[in-house]
């Protein structure tokens, strides 16, 4: 029983993503599970379309996706995805997108000016949590952070290390 649990616990996110995949009909290209788990989080997930050109959508099919440090921005009424790197399609023409371009997010217009409030807000921006195609069309999670102050930091780095002591502790007793 506890190995189970301990495999369930190990791949609980992977889980996830096969259960979605099954029952809504989602297939998840990739996600970020460690944002998931930050205390930071506002609770807030907007889900939003995403203009991209052909190789751009074959790249993401063979999931050649990263964005570690990906963000939206609102720039003259509209909202774009910074930080996202999409590899090249490996079998495109020489016509082949820019990996790093910034991509365009499709919402409506009142969605956008209360997304925008929010954002306004002292030190909220939005992060992309994951990718996935829903009924053939690339959608992005944006989830609503709070970035972390210095002392936030400061504290973050003592409970680690704190961990990093006590874990040590136990390997060295059970010896």
């Amino acid at each position: 029983m506890q190995e189970i649990l301990r495999f369930f616990m190990e791949y609980k996110d992977m889980i996830f993503i096969i259960v979605l995949s099954i029952f809504l009909g989602i297939e998840v290209i990739s996600h970020v599970p460690a944002v998931l788990h930050t205390p930071l989080m506002s609770g807030s997930n907007f889900v939003h379309g995403v203009v991209l050109v052909g190789s751009e959508v074959k790249s993401m099919r063979m999931g050649k996706v990263s964005f570690p440090d990906g963000f939206a921005v609102f720039e003259r009424g509209e909202l774009w995805l910074r930080n996202v790197h999409i590899s090249e399609y490996s079998y495109s023409s020489i016509f082949n997108h820019d990996p790093d371009r910034p991509k365009k997010l499709l919402a409506h217009a009142m969605e956008l000016k209360r997304l925008k409030r929010r954002v306004e807000e002292k030190g909220y921006t939005l992060v992309p949590l994951d990718f996935h195609f829903r009924k053939g069309r690339v959608k992005v999670e944006l989830g609503l952070c709070k970035g972390k102050k210095y002392a936030d930091k400061r504290e973050s780095i003592k409970d680690r290390e704190v961990k990093r002591d006590l874990a040590r502790a136990f390997r060295e007793h059970r010896k």
